[in-house]
């Protein structure tokens, strides 16, 4: 097996345990906090979650162009789509995680489309300006929901007074 430089981002609960494994491998290991640089500079980002909602990982190495396999969790296909701008596979599922990243080592052209896919994804749908107009864009449907629920109840209020004799 070829070594390998890896750097765990964001360690969690796990990441000291998964990196003495790597060192003990022989690999060069190096846990960091998420950045820009380091994600970027990624052969393969990799987001093995059994259990995510929508990881802030996921959309920083996608916003900086990663080719990126990550588990079929939580909010994690509303962002990526299989072969499309990134690699999903079953969670729990380690000989499909190591397919995926064998499949990105093995053809860098085709990983650094995925990358560039990524990124637009990000730019498209995950940006702070686009998440700010979307929030607002609720925010504006739900109040319009509200006074129209208003309306309705007053008119239905007034039209089934009937006066007594």
């Amino acid at each position: 097996m070829a070594k390998a430089r890896i750097a765990i981002v964001g360690a969690g609960l796990m990441g000291h345990g998964i990196a003495q494994v790597f060192a003990l491998s022989g690999h060069a290991v190096a846990i960091t906090d998420p950045a820009p640089a380091v994600l970027a500079s990624a052969t393969v980002a990799v987001m093995p979650s059994l259990n995510e909602a929508l990881s802030n990982v996921l959309l920083e190495s996608m916003a900086a162009g990663a080719p990126t396999v990550a588990t079929r969790v939580g909010g994690t296909p509303e962002a990526m789509v299989d072969g499309m701008n990134g690699l999903l596979v079953p969670p729990g599922d380690a000989t499909a995680l190591a397919a995926a990243i064998a499949r990105l080592l093995s053809d860098p052209p085709f990983a650094a489309a995925l990358g560039r896919a990524a990124r637009q994804t990000v730019e498209e749908r995950f940006s702070a300006d686009r998440m700010a107009e979307a929030t607002g864009r609720l925010y504006v449907d739900l109040l319009a929901e509200r006074r129209a629920r208003r309306v309705e109840t007053s008119w239905s209020i007034k039209t089934s007074s009937r006066p007594t004799r």
